[in-house]
């Protein structure tokens, strides 16, 4: 029998049969290789077909969340950044509110902004989006 780094018994023990690997090196291979796999595997599973994460809030209406969608779930492009640039340059200038977060996943992007008066804030927002990307599909949600 050759000593090596790795037994597996097989379920009969009587059959005395066993799984051997060649080394250390091919188990730090196989652990590594594992590893990564298991991390590509759980991004992918994450980022499919999800929702932007919601945001924490003080209380309900306290923060307003635009979110942009665009057709299927490609990350965000160089345009897209520019354009969630411009709309925040732009809700920082006429002082809609505080950007709590802002942030983009597969097939969306959104800004979080922290409000007095929801409101009026909603209509500045909707003024905003419509003159820098009158054919973007958004939505505004209260949190």
């Amino acid at each position: 029998m050759i000593q090596t780094d790795f037994n597996f018994v097989s379920p009969i023990p009587q059959a005395n049969l066993y799984l051997t690997c060649d080394g250390r090196k091919s188990g730090k291979r196989l652990n590594r290789s594992g590893i990564l796999w298991a991390i590509i595997l759980a991004l992918l599973w994450s980022c499919s077909e999800g929702e932007p994460p919601a945001s924490v809030s003080e209380g309900p209406g306290k923060n307003l969340r635009l979110i942009i969608k665009w057709p299927g779930d490609d990350l965000a492009s160089k345009q897209d950044l520019e354009l969630r640039a411009k709309i925040e340059q732009q809700l920082v200038e006429k002082k809609i509110g505080n950007i709590v977060r802002s942030g983009t996943g597969m097939g969306w992007m959104d800004i979080v902004l922290e409000v007095k008066d929801p409101d009026w804030a909603r209509t500045e927002i909707e003024a905003i989006v419509r003159g820098i990307a009158p054919d973007q599909k958004y939505a505004i949600q209260a949190e």
